[in-house]
């Protein structure tokens, strides 16, 4: 089960290279092994876009004091397209130019790693307690309704390899 997801980003394709299939005769198995080393692959480069101080547009600025909206120029619809923070992630589909920001700051490969790494392992561990109870790890919490969606939702993986 992929752990963390990304959308595509660009037009032009990843640096990382192509989906590696199963031609070995190796199995699903070993394919969702590639699959999910890709999905971490993607998870690093995005990463490694994303400047160390961008919080989210859902806040007014940055870990290092910077206005979104004061430095892209105010309040219009598609602002968030001009910021620096988020590197090719909303590039596709405007032609906005982007603002420069004296503070942006991209991750290192090693910290892009480790934050992507942590947070496959956060819901790692937030599935492994709603599937089974399993205590979350310190600093790690969470507040789900049980619902039989989401019931239905977390077994799925188990039941598919039931009917045989």
């Amino acid at each position: 089960m992929a752990l963390y997801r990304t959308a595509p980003r660009s037009p032009h394709p990843p640096a990382i290279g192509p989906r590696v299939s199963s031609v070995r005769g190796g199995g699903e198995e070993e394919e969702g092994e590639v699959s999910e080393k890709r999905e971490h692959e993607l998870a690093v480069k995005d990463e490694m876009e994303r400047c160390i101080h961008f919080t989210g547009i859902h806040n007014d600025a940055c870990n290092a004091g910077v206005n979104y909206r004061a430095l892209v120029g105010g309040e219009y619809v598609g602002w968030a397209t001009a910021i620096p923070c988020t590197g090719t992630r909303f590039r596709d589909k405007h032609d906005r130019a982007i603002v420069p920001c004296s503070l942006h700051t991209l991750p290192t490969l090693e910290a892009a790693e480790e934050t992507v790494t942590k947070h496959e392992e956060t819901v790692a561990a937030v599935i492994a307690h709603v599937k089974s109870g399993t205590p979350l790890p310190l600093g790690v919490s969470v507040m789900i309704c049980r619902t039989p969606e989401l019931e239905s939702f977390f077994r799925k993986g188990e039941d598919e390899g039931d009917d045989e």
